[in-house]
């Protein structure tokens, strides 16, 4: 037989006898790298977003205006390609960094990134709509009918 003990058996991974496996230790940079990553996807979107809002408003809007006997009023259409790929890559991009903010912020992973993230990616939409109406209106292609 050998002379071998209990004591004698290394532990492969480094794990003293008798003590539990801990986890690893992240410093807090690692740790708010779920964060900084929504916030970076939703400042993004938010700005392609917008940028997109402004061509379409000067580019592509078309304002419709009628006047009959008993009423008028208008009609604001836009180029409707450029407009659903607007809404296609916000909706994607954003909802991933509204969704990665609210894990950022719900698990502590940089919880002050993914609360920027979730306002940023939200109102992404809300301000575009608003920037395309406004501007579309005052600067699109105008037409009575």
């Amino acid at each position: 037989m050998s002379d071998l003990t209990a004591s004698d058996i290394v532990d492969p991974y480094g794990h003293s006898s008798g003590s539990a496996p801990t986890a690893p230790v992240q410093d807090a940079r690692a740790r708010e790298k779920l964060g900084r990553r929504a916030m970076i996807m939703a400042i993004a979107v938010f700005g392609v977003s917008l940028v997109v809002s402004i061509l379409i408003a000067f580019f592509g809007t078309t304002m419709y205006t009628y006047g009959t006997a008993t009423s008028a009023g208008f009609r604001v259409a836009p180029n409707q390609v450029a407009f659903g790929f607007q809404a296609l890559f916000g909706t994607v991009f954003g909802t991933w960094a509204v969704v990665q903010g609210i894990v950022a912020a719900a698990k502590n992973r940089g919880r002050s990134f993914g609360v920027v993230a979730i306002v940023v990616g939200a109102s992404a939409p809300i301000v575009s709509v608003i920037v395309w109406l406004v501007l579309g209106a005052a600067f699109g292609h105008h037409v009575s009918l």
